[in-house]
């Protein structure tokens, strides 16, 4: 029986697939399943990977992303962050960058619980590893304003983060961006500082994605010019899925796209499922995996999840 490593190998090589991939973003859902609060797990590597991997044992997805957090990567360069209602928030930018990244707190912590959870996972399940992008990343530690101006001192942050973490071995590593990149124009300094990273994975082998959240749906394409491997979508600013056309064309150039999925609402998951599926089997070019709608969270309905699971294990590709 060919296990979710297998379905997520295919995608990435480009090869005929049996039925899309499942990987989910588990964030809140893990420290539920282990019983604690989510503070006292990411406090703890050992607590913080057995969490993950029992969520991930519970729920049988295809998948682990390790370090989905958009607080992670600004907190260990200084900004401030608060804990409330079980969320880590961002409430200051950071007085001055800190210089010992890797030593930081909940990064720390994050980069041996990749570690960990990959050795142990690596055989059934595909492994990738998420960081907060550059764009996003300066508008968190500098403010807004002076963000976009200021992106140039973020490199230095990036490539160390981004080198400590390829060599966790991920099979993807993928760069989470919000409104700071995609409520604007990408610049030429924004396709600058995503060279570099390509080129720092690239040395690991390992393939770049974009994570993008407050996109404007009809309007995907000028992200091409960041060169991302991969294209993953999680809420829209409309809320709603991309065109498929779009999709389709954001494609040609890529290895392929993961589309989020609501697990809050199987019926409606299950409806988008069906008009991918019918879309791509027309195009006959089913380079896609599913992921959950933005980070699956400690509210989420564990049943509905289930059904949504159950319904993409029985996709078939070919009809």
């Amino acid at each position: 029986m060919e296990r979710g490593r297998g379905f997520f190998d295919r995608f990435l090589q480009g090869e005929p697939i049996t039925r899309p991939a499942y990987i989910p973003l588990l964030q809140g859902v893990t420290a539920r399943v282990e019983g604690l609060s989510r503070q006292v797990m990411e406090a703890d590597p050992t607590l913080w990977a057995n969490a993950l991997m029992k969520t991930a044992e519970l729920l049988e997805v295809d998948g682990i992303v390790a370090g989905f957090d958009f607080t992670l990567l600004a907190e260990a360069c200084g900004a401030a962050v608060t804990w409330k209602d079980n969320r880590p928030e961002i409430v200051g930018p950071a007085k001055a960058l800190r210089a010992a990244l890797q030593e930081a707190g909940r990064l720390r912590n994050a980069l041996e619980v990749a570690t960990r959870v990959f050795q142990v996972c690596r055989s059934q399940r595909a492994c990738l590893i998420s960081l907060t992008g550059p764009v996003t990343l300066a508008a968190q530690v500098f403010g807004p304003e002076e963000g976009p101006q200021r992106i140039g001192e973020i490199k230095q942050v990036m490539v160390k983060a981004a080198e400590a973490f390829c060599q966790t071995r991920p099979d993807v590593v993928v760069f989470t961006e919000r409104g700071a990149l995609t409520g604007g124009e990408v610049s030429p300094a924004y396709r600058r500082m995503y060279t570099t990273l390509k080129n720092v994975a690239a040395y690991y082998n390992i393939p770049v994605a974009l994570y993008l959240e407050d996109y404007d749906p009809q309007d995907l394409y000028r992200f091409s010019s960041l060169n991302a491997d991969i294209y993953i979508f999680g809420p829209s600013s409309e809320q709603s899925l991309p065109p498929l056309a779009a999709l389709s064309a954001l494609g040609e150039e890529a290895v392929g796209m993961g589309l989020g999925l609501r697990g809050d609402n199987c019926g409606q998951a299950i409806g988008i499922i069906d008009e991918v599926m019918r879309y791509y089997r027309a195009q006959g070019k089913p380079n896609f995996f599913f992921t959950s709608l933005g980070p699956v969270t400690g509210e989420v309905d564990l049943e509905s999840l289930r059904q949504l699971i159950k319904a993409i294990t029985q996709i078939r590709v070919q009809s």
